[in-house]
């Protein structure tokens, strides 16, 4: 049995703010000890991070605020970098999980659309009235305190 099996039990049923942490935790021993983890651990905590890319396929959609729907989108980076760690990159995912993830990533970018619009002000070398325009117009959709 894998030494993660009881956290990622635990983790399938908590909410996205406490996964957070887990999943940060998990980037950090991807990152520095992928190659001391077993075989079978390598295989557990991918199997959780396809499972979690489901999770928030229909947790974005299905979050009511822009803040509830942040969370979600930090723990989609964490759980990226879980992924790409793990795998050994892009080639090495099924093609049936790549094709998720690519959709998740997509709609992170399209659901993030604050972000995004800051981007674009900031990647630019001038500023002009209308970026700002278009920035605040995305701004005020949000109603989040």
């Amino acid at each position: 049995m894998s030494r993660f099996q009881e956290m990622i039990s635990t983790m399938k049923t908590v909410g996205y703010g406490e996964k957070k942490q887990f999943l940060q935790y998990l980037v950090q021993i991807a990152e520095r000890a992928k190659h001391q983890l077993s075989r079978e651990d390598q295989q557990d905590l991918l199997a959780f991070a396809y499972e979690e890319v489901d999770r928030m396929l229909r947790a974005i959609p299905a979050a009511g605020s822009y803040k509830e729907k942040d969370v979600i989108f930090e723990c989609e980076n964490y759980l990226m970098g879980i992924i790409m760690h793990l795998s050994g990159g892009p080639d090495h995912v099924p093609q049936e999980h790549l094709m998720k993830i690519r959709a998740l990533v997509d709609l992170v970018d399209k659901e993030r659309y604050i972000e995004t619009a800051l981007d674009g002000v900031f990647e630019q070398k001038t500023v002009t009235q209308a970026d700002i325009t278009r920035l605040l117009f995305w701004v005020r959709q949000c109603t989040d305190e």
